[in-house]
């Protein structure tokens, strides 16, 4: 990508400068997404002992090292554990790290779609005890905002203050162990609780349940989209078996409290709304872009045809009736060219503001990631680095060949001779 060139060259000369903080960003940065696992890990390592703030990065590094075959993911680990006792996400790496390694040979034979997997998973203490540890964490933090925040100012430092560059760095996020936490969600509440209100202990179903409702509780302190859906459904599947369980224990305060909880969540129906509408929003932005963008190239196309023609029909004007026609039917392409440049340039700007306006990650991913997810026609987007110089410049060109050909149009006209009646 093109932040990894820029930063490649750059980083030496900012090492040079003697500006620690910038150098440890800068190699945060390549860290979180140099193309080089290798390279990523000393990048990390010199980062972490220039400012042991950004020990966060250690969570992508962990998982950067499976790609590398005989490297240990657990010190990675266990230095973030260290920095941060008190957050969850080192503990789902934990797990996820202590099962990764003999994945295919011990746990790849059971189905996942069936219990299993899970059963499995929960006899194994390398994986049942961090997973514990996690659930039972006061807080969960993946270290998002902090990546945002990182991206965001390193880009900036180094020239690249565009959105679709700071789209093209959110691809490397951590992204949350997911499907750990739902297998221990289904432990809880199917095996643990269920075998416990059957076996006659209601205080130990009741804590399974709040065990699995207390972590989705805390996952609502993220507020990213997907986190938020996976919040309400811990929440929500916790709640709807505690009810009955209290109303059965005669505890009927308690039961219409948690009711009360289970009232106020989102629901998944409101969410895929809001998502829906701003991709609808954004649908549509991307498509007058789009067309704006194949009309440009089009009409480049032809002004240039018609450009060529009109040179060599000035150079000898009985060259070809058939060139004459083409220079005549393409001479409104000069003067369309600045419409279509200006149409492509009001589309695009809404989504070409400066990176530092964006006040959070949030922010961002709702207002930009439907519209450069919505660019996939010409591969628009990240992809070709579509951003506003691109857009403004070629406004330009087209307004100075918009002037050119006018001008000789005017020329060729004074200059036509009668028996000439077609010439353009």
């Amino acid at each position: 990508m093109e932040f990894q060139s820029v930063l490649g060259k750059a980083l030496r000369k900012i090492e040079q400068s003697g500006d620690k903080q910038k150098y440890a960003r800068t190699l945060a940065f390549v860290a979180l997404h140099g193309p080089d696992d290798l390279q990523a890990v000393h990048a990390a390592e010199k980062a972490i002992a220039l400012d042991p703030q950004l020990t966060w990065i250690s969570a992508r590094i962990s998982h950067a090292t499976y790609l590398i075959p005989g490297y240990d993911p657990h010190p990675w680990i266990e230095r973030l554990k260290a920095w941060d006792p008190q957050n969850a996400f080192p503990y789902l790496l934990e797990a996820s790290a202590n099962v990764h390694s003999d994945w295919e040979k011990r746990w790849a034979k059971y189905n996942a779609a069936t219990p299993a997997l899970r059963e499995a998973l929960a006899a194994e203490p390398a994986w049942r005890i961090p997973m514990d540890k996690a659930f039972a964490a006061p807080r969960v933090d993946f270290y998002w905002a902090q990546q945002f925040a990182l991206d965001r100012q390193v880009l900036q430092e180094q020239g690249l203050d565009r959105p679709d560059m700071l789209m093209a760095a959110g691809w490397s996020q951590q992204i949350p162990e997911l499907q750990a936490i739902k297998f221990y969600q289904d432990i809880q509440l199917k095996d643990v609780a269920e075998s416990a209100e059957k076996a006659g202990h209601p205080q130990e179903a009741l804590a399974a349940y709040w065990t699995v409702a207390h972590f989705g509780e805390r996952l609502h302190s993220d507020s990213s989209d997907f986190v938020q859906i996976f919040s309400v459904m811990l929440r929500s599947n916790a709640y709807k078996r505690m009810i009955p369980l209290l109303r059965h224990q005669g505890r009927t305060e308690e039961a219409a409290a948690v009711e009360v909880l289970l009232s106020t969540l989102p629901t998944l129906d409101h969410n895929y709304q809001q998502r829906r509408e701003a991709l609808e929003s954004s649908g549509r932005s991307a498509r007058t872009v789009q067309i704006a963008g194949l009309s440009f190239f089009a009409l480049v196309t032809a002004a240039l045809v018609w450009l060529l023609s009109s040179l060599l029909l000035k150079w000898r004007p009985s060259l070809s009736r058939g060139l004459n026609r083409a220079a005549s039917a393409l001479s409104f392409t000069p003067p369309a060219l600045p419409f279509v440049g200006l149409l492509l340039l009001v589309a695009y700007y809404p989504y070409a503001q400066p990176i530092g306006r964006l006040d959070s990650k949030e922010e961002f991913i709702r207002g930009y990631a439907p519209f450069f997810g919505s660019l996939s026609f010409l591969n628009f987007g990240v992809i070709t680095d579509v951003w506003i110089a691109r857009m403004f410049w070629p406004a330009i060109w087209c307004a100075a060949v918009a002037l050119a050909g006018a001008v000789l149009l005017w020329w060729v006209a004074r200059r036509q001779r009668p028996d000439d009646t077609g010439v353009a």
